[in-house]
């Protein structure tokens, strides 16, 4: 697995908003603009925001 791992609770203790990015190699890239994200995160207003702008982002990668 690559990226950067955080302990369990670390996104509850800072309050994130947070999104898993999924894609399939050679074509990564393409892969993140048309793949369901899914938003977690306690704060109501801002996972509405991010899921906002990935709606927007999609619109405009398609």
């Amino acid at each position: 697995m690559n990226g950067i791992l955080v302990g369990f609770g670390t996104n509850r203790k800072l309050n994130a908003v947070y999104s898993l990015v999924e894609g399939k190699y050679p074509n990564l890239g393409e892969n993140i603009g048309v793949m369901t994200r899914f938003v977690g995160g306690k704060d109501k207003i801002a996972v509405n925001f991010l899921k906002q702008f990935f709606s927007e982002m999609n619109n405009i990668l398609i």
